[in-house]
């Protein structure tokens, strides 16, 4: 069962943000495009009504992952992802972001860097 873990230690699973809408991007410390591309998604969070946006470090070290947090101040949750993925698993995720509408169903999922105009068209899908 996938879960993440916020520094205030509660761990979150997946299952338990069903009834809100959430994009889950999954990201990493060492991964460029990551800190290129919050800036777009932190105006998206700051932008969208039901603030949907989670975030998953994956293949960190704690110091890592802390380290990251206070060099790239951002307003998006992102959390420690905590289990329900292998490195395997935690390799094909790496920049991927999934679209999950309140019912838990995932619209849409894509690996990369997403442009302001088709993150903004997906937050307005799963917010409705």
């Amino acid at each position: 069962m996938l879960a993440i873990k916020p520094l205030s230690g509660d761990v979150v699973h997946v299952r338990e943000l069903q009834g809100s809408p959430v994009v889950l991007n999954f990201w990493a410390s060492w991964c460029g495009p990551c800190v290129e591309e919050a800036g777009v998604l932190g105006q998206a969070f700051r932008r969208a009504r039901q603030r949907p946006l989670r975030g998953a470090d994956n293949r960190d070290t704690d110091s890592a992952y802390q380290s990251f947090e206070k060099t790239h101040p951002h307003p998006i949750p992102r959390d420690r992802l905590f289990s329900g993925a292998t490195s395997r698993t935690a390799s094909r995720v790496s920049r991927r972001r999934s679209f999950i509408d309140k019912q838990g169903t995932v619209l849409a999922s894509f690996v990369g860097p997403l442009d302001r105009p088709t993150l903004n068209h997906y937050i307005e899908l799963i917010t409705r």
